[in-house]
């Protein structure tokens, strides 16, 4: 037996979509849906996360990299929010000053992450509405998302509008190591120690059996 004081472990699952196989979903017109320019990187930190400052400088540094912004308002206020990553997104693991992946996806494809919807706009599909909306609009041919697997209710929200499990992570501490194991849906799993602070780059793309670790 391993005391649990030297054995921690977390899973994320990744989830790929192809944009001809999304499920259709419905309009609500009560809700303005539209890609984000810089002010508005300030109104949605005012409206849902209590005009923090340092969670606004935060997101205006995702927004200068060019990450998109893709809000929902009602009302003309920000109900929802998610972030669109072009060729990577980092993967955290206990905050990004620990230990993370870069994972880096093919020239056609996005990264959907960082979505927040108001405690009062949940349960009404406003993440769905979203979806809709740059899946209409984006270029790009296909959408990744890496969640948390006890985050049920966010796996069932991408899986509502069409994302399918295309691989997952096991993060894990072992005698005051950490390690990352990177297990694609077809492919050889990819086992590595991470150095507290450093960044490790693994590929994750629509072939699954070129997934691998640089």
């Amino acid at each position: 037996m391993i005391p649990a004081c030297w054995f921690q472990l977390e899973k994320s699952a990744y989830l790929r979509l192809n944009r001809a196989k999304h499920t259709a979903v419905d309009w609500d017109e009560t809700l303005e849906i539209r890609r984000g320019g810089e002010p508005d990187v300030a109104d949605l930190v005012h409206d849902l996360y209590g005009n923090d400052e340092s969670v606004r400088a935060f997101y205006e540094d995702f927004y200068r990299q060019g990450i998109e912004p893709w809000i929902a308002k009602r009302d003309n206020k920000v109900v929802g929010v998610v972030w669109l990553y072009e060729g990577y997104y980092i993967s955290p693991w206990q905050g990004y000053d620990g230990f993370v992946l870069r994972l880096e996806i093919e020239s056609t494809a996005k990264f959907v992450a960082n979505v927040f919807v108001s405690p009062e706009s949940r349960g009404y599909g406003v993440f769905s509405k979203i979806a809709r909306r740059f899946l209409e609009e984006s270029p790009s041919e296909e959408f990744y998302t890496s969640i948390a697997e006890d985050n049920i209710r966010s796996i069932r929200a991408h899986e509502k509008i069409g994302f399918r499990r295309c691989g997952a992570t096991y993060y894990f501490q072992l005698f005051g190591r950490t390690w990352a194991v990177f297990v694609p849906r077809r492919g050889i799993p990819k086992a590595f120690r991470i150095p507290r602070g450093a960044t490790v780059s693994v590929v994750l793309s629509r072939n699954e059996k070129q997934c691998k670790r640089d």
